[in-house]
């Protein structure tokens, strides 16, 4: 078993190497279904422990040779936003499980922010001049992201916190084992994480102007490159429904 604890947590060692045994307190889970996400706390510090879905025997032998496991990502790319000044949740450690010499589970662990996500946010933020101003910070925050090279494959409203200080709104990445940090910047990469947000067209009118300013590219290409990317997405969702669909998976057959 590989375990790996940060060094600024390192008096939390012995809770990390508790984690496989689950000799913990649950105060919450959040989360139940491909992956297993639960809300605890020890010595005071609330923490949030990630278990991820056993993957395919294949991804298990990907993981072994090939790939670095989702939990090992998310703890490597934890560090390197906090090194670029990106607000997520700290990494406490990683945890990674073989048996018969092949790589079985994976477990993160961060500590918790207690923060709504943007889109329990923006549902709640009713008044007008106030969800502009949410939508501005926004923008500024995901040109940041752009600028620092990282690009979010799971770039969406739930897997973003956002609050409010001196009038200004922050934001943290969670759930963030699909991060890619490039040093040149392609329109194609940013468009494509800019339409898993799912944003109004009224947004995206404001943003894509400013986004065009800002990356020196030319606005008509921007929004045929984001049109593009909206139409293959909802194209892939389609297939996979219809492939569902032929394979009967989570339908219940007719009696």
């Amino acid at each position: 078993m590989k375990i790996v604890v940060n060094p600024k947590y390192g008096w939390l060692t012995d809770f990390v190497h508790s984690v496989p045994r689950h000799e913990y307190a649950v105060e919450e889970v959040f989360r139940e279904n491909r992956n297993i996400v639960e809300l605890t706390s020890c010595d005071g510090q609330r923490l949030v422990v990630k278990k991820y879905k056993r993957p395919t025997l294949a991804n298990c032998v990907v993981y072994t040779f090939l790939r670095k496991t989702k939990a090992q990502r998310s703890y490597e790319n934890a560090l390197q936003l906090y090194y670029r000044g990106i607000g997520t949740a700290a990494p406490v450690g990683y945890i990674e499980q073989r048996k018969h010499g092949f790589f079985h589970t994976g477990w993160f662990i961060s500590v918790y922010l207690p923060l709504p996500t943007l889109d329990e946010v923006y549902r709640r933020t009713t008044d007008r001049d106030k969800r502009d101003k949410l939508a501005s910070d926004f923008m500024d925050f995901t040109l940041k992201l752009f600028k620092e090279g990282i690009i979010d494959h799971d770039y969406n409203a739930s897997n973003i916190l956002a609050y409010n200080d001196g009038g200004r709104w922050h934001f943290s990445l969670v759930d963030i084992n699909r991060l890619r940090f490039v040093r040149k910047r392609r329109l194609n990469d940013e468009m494509h994480a800019m339409e898993q947000l799912g944003a109004s067209a009224e947004d995206l009118v404001r943003f894509l102007p400013r986004y065009a300013e800002e990356s020196g590219n030319d606005i008509d290409h921007c929004f045929l490159m984001l049109l593009i990317g909206k139409l293959r997405h909802k194209h892939r969702n389609a297939m996979k429904a219809r492939m569902k669909r032929f394979l009967r998976i989570g339908t219940n057959p007719k009696k």
